[in-house]
């Protein structure tokens, strides 16, 4: 994307008391990946997203998108990137990360739904089945968080964000405490597994997005994923790709 813009049109939620504004072609760049309506707010924006015309001093990594740089200086991102989709994402996720870190907490590749005011995560790797889990858990009548990100913070509330891997999934800005965290197994029941505490953090911690230029000040994130987990049941969650997993993730949430 080229040219700079500085106007200031759209602004979505980003943390608990933070927004972030951005060009509109950036939100129609990122198309279907981000489900942006629920995060939609009038508050005024804590970083402002601008394009710019010239490369920048960091390269944008951790996506399949081909290039892009961007730089941080104080409540301003400033990016150039390519017109692809994956690229846009990844700018978002930046933005989302740098307000997430700003007010505590951090971002981490896991899925997640709330259900009578309570909230269930669970982290892995793209083929663990959190989107199966959480639709299925949807399906049941949670209230999704998002299937692909979710903000953790260090009081043990989690938080969605508008990031899927579903097309069909829309994430909510809903607010929750961690009562369930857990890694995923596919089985042939469901059922809730006792397994050393340190595995599951392992896989929390191993699922934390960085950003090389924006580093954490060393063992944020461990503290942070240590106190968020210290007030949850912490297990492996074994189910199937069926209707009843949706309704067990439902009934250990009630």
């Amino acid at each position: 994307m080229s040219g700079l813009t500085a106007e200031v049109t759209l602004s979505f939620l980003g943390s608990p008391g933070g927004a972030f504004a951005c060009p509109p072609e950036l939100v129609t760049l990122v198309g279907q990946r981000v489900a942006l309506s629920a995060f939609s707010t009038s508050q005024p924006p804590q970083l402002t997203l601008l394009a710019s015309s010239t490369a920048l001093a960091l390269p944008l990594t951790g996506s399949p998108a081909s290039s892009g740089t961007f730089e941080v200086s104080g409540d301003t991102l400033r990016y150039n990137i390519p017109d692809e989709l994956m690229a846009a994402e990844s700018v978002f996720r930046l933005a989302w990360q740098i307000l997430t870190a700003r007010a505590g907490g951090v971002l981490i590749h896991s899925s997640g739904v709330v259900h009578n005011g309570r909230a269930l995560v669970a982290a892995g790797i793209s083929t663990a089945g959190k989107s199966t889990l959480s639709s299925l858990a949807v399906d049941a009548g949670c209230i999704p968080l998002s299937d692909e990100i979710i903000q953790v913070f260090p009081d043990g509330t989690v938080r969605g964000t508008p990031f899927r891997s579903n097309a069909l999934f829309d994430g909510t800005p809903t607010v929750a405490p961690l009562a369930y965290a857990v890694s995923l197994h596919k089985g042939d029941r469901e059922e809730l597994r006792d397994v050393p505490v340190q595995d599951v953090v392992n896989t929390f911690l191993s699922q934390v997005f960085t950003q090389p230029g924006l580093e954490m000040p060393k063992g944020h994130a461990a503290r942070v994923v240590l106190s968020a987990l210290s007030n949850a049941r912490v297990a492996q969650l074994s189910f199937r790709k069926h209707p009843d997993a949706g309704q067990f993730v439902k009934a250990l949430l009630s």
